[in-house]
């Protein structure tokens, strides 16, 4: 069964693994109901992806969706506007 949310919060991710534990830690604290959060690697070289990995793990709330070629920032929100 597929929920439906009410709000659903994209955060693109480039090449910010030292960034992201205290991104996502933020997203996590909201209180806000029947949102999810669509983590969008855009190709990322560094340690992106085993954060948010390792983050998201048993959060339900959390969808990720990785791109293995960096899109650029035209492409990438053409990409995002069909999530």
């Amino acid at each position: 069964m597929h929920i439906k949310y009410s709000l659903s919060v994209i955060v693109p991710v480039y090449n910010s693994s030292q960034f992201l534990f205290d991104s996502l830690s933020s997203l996590k604290n909201q209180l806000v109901n029947n949102v999810e959060f669509v983590i969008v690697n855009d190709g990322s070289l560094d340690d992106s992806e085993r954060v948010i990995l390792n983050f998201i793990k048993g959060d339900d709330r959390f969808r990720y969706i990785s791109k293995l070629k960096n899109l650029f920032p035209p492409q990438a929100q053409a990409f995002m506007a069909t999530i």
